[in-house]
């Protein structure tokens, strides 16, 4: 065993949890710089970084709905459950939303992309 690999295993994880951290707080420049880092550590993070970058990027189309609309949804009754989107509908829904929130997108996430 190499006493390297701890290190930068130590080091990488570190990074992309701070950056998973600092995308939950919005801090999107934060974050991308923390993905960054992550990456030098170890190029294998780069899927952890796209990850970060989509879930952000999915959680501001999709934001969750309130607390008030969610009693609300308790009180329709037990029956009243959602039917599945087939996936390409959904893939298309998304991809829709992105396209139209594309500048908003663009400015918070330019720095993950770079």
């Amino acid at each position: 065993f190499s006493v390297d690999l701890f290190y930068t295993d130590a080091g990488a994880l570190a990074m992309v949890l701070l950056s998973f951290f600092l995308c939950l707080r919005a801090r999107h420049h934060a974050s991308a710089a923390a993905a960054a880092a992550a990456v030098l550590f170890r190029q294998t993070n780069v899927v952890w970084a796209c990850f970060i970058l989509a879930f952000d990027i999915h959680r501001q189309l999709n934001p969750p709905p309130d607390r008030e609309s969610k009693k609300q949804e308790r009180g329709a009754g037990v029956g009243a459950e959602e039917e599945e989107e087939p996936l390409v509908r959904a893939l298309w829904a998304v991809l829709g939303k992105a396209w139209l929130h594309r500048g908003r997108l663009v400015r918070h996430h330019w720095t993950m992309l770079a």
